[in-house]
């Protein structure tokens, strides 16, 4: 089982503190099954330039690995890509990607969407030959409008869910609503291990109990 989005490195931004922490973290990860672990601290192009990222996501993660051993998850190097308006034509965008995977975790805006954002989107990967994964789609439910919603499913790019979402009492109808529909992978998106800690194997488990439900893709 493949965790797509998570905070795992430490020190990157609001998620794991530091190497303990991360620690801590891929063990809940490794007890839950998940066997492989994508890295995918924010980028936010207006706050840094890309090789100040990178420098900063390198020496984290060789932080990171030199105090785990082997036998555990395998792990692939990401990012969680904060939208700006000139994606399609950022040099950098190749690398920061997921491994050699062409596919790079995007998280949308959460002001208010118009078509001219549906229509950059449904360009992206034409134009790059790279391919978005909208990050926690079900979050901009009640934020953006349904038929915007409707229209970001309907354009066929993978999509992402959280597991917590699935989780809680509020959010799970709507969140099912969504899986009906389109491609979708689940994530932890977790953070830190008490505050939005990942929780895979809950969330699994209660798609399992739903007969009917679609199940979304974890490989």
């Amino acid at each position: 089982m493949t965790d797509l989005h998570t905070h795992i490195l430490p020190g990157m931004d609001d998620g794991s503190r530091n190497v303990g922490e991360s620690k801590r973290l891929i063990a809940m990860e490794q007890e839950q099954g998940v066997t492989d672990i994508v890295l995918t601290p924010h980028y936010y192009r207006w706050y840094e330039e890309p090789e100040s990222f990178f420098i900063r996501r390198g020496a984290s993660w060789d932080k990171l690995r030199g105090q785990i051993g082997g036998g555990g998850p395998a792990f692939h190097l990401g990012a969680e890509v904060a939208w700006f308006p000139s994606l399609a034509g950022f040099p950098a965008l190749e690398k920061l990607c997921i491994g050699h995977s062409g596919q790079f975790l995007l998280e949308l805006p959460f002001e208010r969407w118009n078509s001219k954002l549906m229509d950059k989107l449904y360009g992206l990967t034409c134009s790059t030959g790279l391919t978005p994964v909208i990050a926690h789609v079900e979050r901009y439910i009640g934020i953006q409008r349904k038929e915007l919603i409707d229209e970001l499913v309907d354009l066929g790019l993978p999509l992402q869910m959280n597991a917590d979402s699935l989780l809680k009492m509020g959010q799970r109808g709507k969140c099912l609503k969504l899986l009906r529909r389109g491609r979708w992978y689940l994530a932890s998106d977790c953070h830190r291990f008490d505050s939005r800690p990942p929780r895979m194997a809950e969330a699994l488990q209660y798609l399992r109990g739903r007969a009917g439900d679609i199940e979304p893709l974890t490989d």
